[in-house]
Formats: structure tokens, C-alpha cells, sequence
């Protein structure tokens, strides 16, 4: 299956929350601060060297939205609005049947919550 025949309108449960595919109507201010934090952004070089604005922010989620060898899911706990971190399937390969996957929780306060150790 390729990465845009994903239904956006799906959800996938985990204990205490759930993913489901980062649309543009999601983007916040929060994830924009949160990439930006020095705790947050230690092992996320690209951010690191070029802090993340909106508009940037909203290229990288459309450019995800739009590729054909990645995904980018949005991390939420029940009950809130807002996703707390991103889960990115990323340089996927059908033919060898592989990808790389980046998980990033940018809400600090979330970092010792279940739904991100579900992950």
C-alpha cells in the first residue's frame, strides 16, 4: 500500500490514547514550541540547526502527507485536543520490505505517561 491511499480518517488505538495521521488542521503552536526546546530537540539535528516555524512546520506536514515512502502519525491521549508527539515511518522500501521509524514526544509533561511508553 502506498503511504497516500492512507485513510486520515482512521485511528489507531493504543492503551490510554491513540494515532491517527497528522493533517495540516492539526498543526499548534505547542508542537512548533516543543520542537524548538533544546530537551526536546537533542538527538533532532535538522531542528537543532534550523529552528521550526509555522511555516516550515506546515511544509514538513504536508511534504509527509504527500510522499509516497512516509507517514507521519500524530501521538494523542484520550481526552485532549491537541497530539502530544509525532511517530514517522519514514525512507520505507516495499522492494526490501523496510523503513526507519522516529518517535518524538515534544510535551514534556507527557514523558513518563503510559501512552508514550505504549509506543
Amino acid at each position: 500500500m502506498l503511504v497516500k491511499e492512507i485513510d486520515y480518517s482512521k485511528k489507531i488505538e493504543i492503551e490510554g490514547g491513540y494515532l491517527k495521521p497528522l493533517a495540516l488542521d492539526d498543526l499548534y503552536p505547542g508542537y512548533i514550541k516543543g520542537l524548538n526546546d533544546p530537551l526536546v530537540n537533542k538527538y533532532l539535528v535538522s531542528v537543532r540547526e534550523n529552528p521550526l516555524t509555522k511555516a516550515s512546520a506546515t511544509e514538513f506536514i504536508d511534504a509527509s502527507s504527500k510522499s509516497d515512502n512516509e507517514v507521519l502519525l500524530g501521538i494523542w491521549v484520550n481526552g485532549q485536543s491537541d497530539f502530544i508527539g509525532t511517530v514517522r515511518v519514514h525512507s520505507v522500501e516495499l522492494t526490501n520490505r523496510t523503513a526507519e521509524i522516529g518517535i518524538c514526544s515534544f510535551e514534556k509533561s507527557s514523558y513518563l505517561r503510559d501512552v508514550i511508553n505504549e509506543i
